[in-house]
């Protein structure tokens, strides 16, 4: 066998991950790499150190062959380079690949009309997204329904998608990028019937209405459509509840109870006043307390009068 008279040779440093060079700043680099030396072989862990610099220097660095190096969120868009650093008794041996750090998607939802609720018919929803490296997809759902959108030719993006019926509607979209990474934006808006409060004799809060337990109190209310026409149907009041509070701070002190009416009456409508009607039979008590009367609508609305009973 021949002899090897040669100088000693340094080790050599090979990375093999990542494969990829594009990365988010707060993501991290699954590393992994080997050293080797010509004259002994493959070195231990302790041989090889990994660092990631830029400009600005050293950003993060990595002991032994394999890991993950943690992007710091702070981390600025730009080019960098990771280096395997191998070392034995010899010296030493590098092998670099460069980095690319890019800022996530830029991602926004906004509504029209503005607000978190409208009287309006319709909410219109505007998705507006960007991307240094590009973007691949922009995806929304609306009420967990997915949104049809245009697909994404070019940056920056942009789209609408609209929301009718009464109630809370809410947006959820997520932007992708070409390295991969994502950005979501969600936004919500509520269309609502126009209430201008409980009508005579009822004082609407923060006055708080005095009375006598037991006897019965006329509660009255209008609303308005987004034509700005009465609502006629009773099916849009879903619920009618009262609960004790305390009287101090108006805060709750029960759960709410269903209400009760006098003479068999129900929630009606009046059509020659244009407004609801509902006669509610108060609780009997022994001493003073407190109550808040809640009516509920289909659009999601709670709306609350006060009462302080003798």
């Amino acid at each position: 066998m021949p002899i090897d008279r040669s100088s000693p040779k340094p080790p050599n440093a090979a990375i093999y991950a990542p494969t990829s060079s594009v990365f988010e700043a707060g993501s991290f680099l699954a590393v992994y790499g080997v050293g080797k030396s010509p004259q002994t072989g493959q070195l231990p862990p302790g041989a090889l150190h990994w660092t990631l610099t830029g400009g600005a220097g050293q950003i993060a660095q990595l002991d032994g062959p394999s890991g993950d190096i943690v992007l710091p969120r702070t981390l600025a868009p730009g080019d960098y380079t990771l280096t395997l650093t191998a070392t034995d008794a010899v010296g030493t041996g590098t092998d670099s690949r460069p980095v690319t750090i890019v800022a996530p998607p830029s991602l926004t939802i906004s509504h029209s009309p503005s607000g978190a609720t409208t009287t309006s018919g319709s909410v219109t929803f505007t998705v507006s997204a960007d991307s240094a490296i590009g973007l691949t997809s922009v995806a929304c759902t609306l009420d967990s329904a997915d949104v049809t959108l245009p697909p994404v030719s070019g940056t920056p993006y942009s789209a609408t998608f609209t929301a009718t019926g009464y109630g809370l509607h809410t947006a959820v979209c997520q932007a992708t990028d070409t390295a991969g990474y994502a950005t979501s934006a969600s936004d919500q808006s509520q269309i609502v019937y126009g209430f201008n409060g409980f009508l005579s004799p009822i004082d609407n809060p923060p006055v708080t209405n005095l009375g006598k337990g037991g006897r019965t109190y006329p509660v009255k209310w209008q609303l308005m459509d987004s034509l700005n026409h009465f609502v006629t149907s009773t099916s849009v009041v879903t619920d009618i509840s009262y609960r004790s509070i305390a009287c101090a701070d108006l805060s709750p002190m029960t759960e709410p109870i269903e209400t009760t009416t006098s003479g068999g009456s129900v929630l009606r409508y009046d059509s020659g006043a244009n407004q609801f009607v509902y006669n509610w039979q108060t609780p009997s008590a022994s001493t003073t307390r407190c109550y808040e009367l809640d009516v509920s609508l289909n659009d999601g609305t709670v709306h609350s009068a006060f009462f302080r009973l003798s």
